[in-house]
């Protein structure tokens, strides 16, 4: 009997050792690569149709074409290398709807604190009036509107297009991450009775340089079509002034969410 609970001791000895040890080591950060992998498990387990740069595209989502600011042609590993996880998610055709909105192009731009966002139509021309929602957490509700647009969230702020298909966004301090250790918080899609939207997801600025960051180029086209028509490769363009009333509206909200006062 003496001999047993002198075995018992020696054991609560050593795993009390082993606790103590565990609990004084300080687990080191996360590496870049587990990250990504850790986002990229749970938009696995989450369902649906996401696909992030370096995933496989599937025949109806072929994934946007990738510009750096200088207008070269990138891959999805430099998108990833650069930008950390920048995702977006496909639509689905809508039977009363004879269009589909596709993500056809990522474009980084450097400078102005702001996303531009271009839509063309089936023929490369620019569509005006057109309306886009950005989302970030915090933003205010949307208005309530039906299919066939799209609908990813029920918060946002809603910009429309000018004569040659953009729209800006005007970002600030909460749009900074850095690809290490977390990814933009902003996503924008279309919101069209033409038809519904792929969804660019995770935008942002990337910490410790000139507001860079990701523009979206959705092109309208057919639902009967699989893929949209080829980009042409170039420069990103000259970032085009935000909307005034569309920027005061985003600032107040952010300034809101900065001073911690609940937003409507």
């Amino acid at each position: 009997m003496k001999r047993f609970f002198l075995t018992l001791g020696g054991v609560f000895v050593l795993i009390t050792m082993i606790v103590l040890t565990s609990c004084g080591k300080a687990e080191p950060n996360p590496s870049r690569s587990e990250f990504q992998q850790y986002l990229l498990y749970s938009a696995e387990i989450e369902g649906g149709r996401t696909s992030f740069a370096g995933m496989a595209a599937d025949a109806g989502c072929p994934g946007p074409a990738i510009y750096d600011t200088d207008g070269s042609v990138k891959d999805a590993a430099w998108l990833m290398s650069r930008y950390g996880i920048v995702g977006w998610e496909c639509t689905d055709v809508h039977p009363d709807a004879d269009y589909v909105f596709r993500l056809a192009e990522l474009r980084a731009s450097c400078g102005p604190a702001i996303i531009i966002v271009n839509i063309k139509d089936e023929n490369g021309a620019p569509l005006p009036g057109r309306a886009v929602v950005r989302y970030w957490p915090g933003a205010p509700s949307l208005p309530n509107y039906d299919p066939p647009a799209s609908r990813y969230h029920s918060q946002g702020v809603v910009g429309w297009t000018s004569g040659n298909g953009d729209v800006g966004f005007g970002l600030g301090t909460g749009d900074y991450y850095f690809p290490e250790t977390g990814s933009g918080v902003t996503d924008i899609w279309i919101a069209d009775y033409d038809g519904p939207s792929d969804l660019v997801k995770n935008l942002g600025m990337l910490g410790g340089t000139d507001h860079c960051t990701v523009f979206p180029v959705y092109h309208r086209i057919p639902k009967d079509d699989v893929e949209p028509p080829t980009p042409t490769p170039g420069p990103t363009g000259t970032p085009a002034p935000v909307p005034e009333g569309l920027l005061r509206i985003e600032e107040f909200y952010i300034k809101l969410e900065e001073a911690g006062t609940p937003t409507p």
